[in-house]
């Protein structure tokens, strides 16, 4: 015997519910999203553990740490933007 709608209706959230927290989905892994979600709060937390931390404002903790970026190098004049160098002639 099939159920009515309304039967189905009553346990359409549970079956989302299930889907969306304990089914393993091939996309994750086969874990489930409540798995998938934990696992990637640990290794957020890990790597969070220990990250230096430095003021937006400030540069005292990118020169101890050494991240300032290095500006960009200056380019060649002789290097020039003649696309007929790089075209492959027959």
């Amino acid at each position: 015997m099939k159920p009515d709608a309304a039967s189905l209706l009553r346990q359409l959230d549970s079956w989302f519910e299930h889907y969306n927290t304990v089914h393993p989905h091939k996309a994750l892994g086969y874990r489930s999203p409540r798995e998938f979600r934990k696992q990637i709060v640990e290794k957020t937390t890990e790597n969070a553990v220990g990250a230096v931390r430095r003021p937006h404002e400030g540069t005292t903790a990118t020169e101890a740490v050494g991240s300032r970026p290095q500006p960009p190098q200056a380019v060649a004049r002789s290097a020039s933007l003649d696309a007929s160098v790089a075209v492959d002639h027959p």
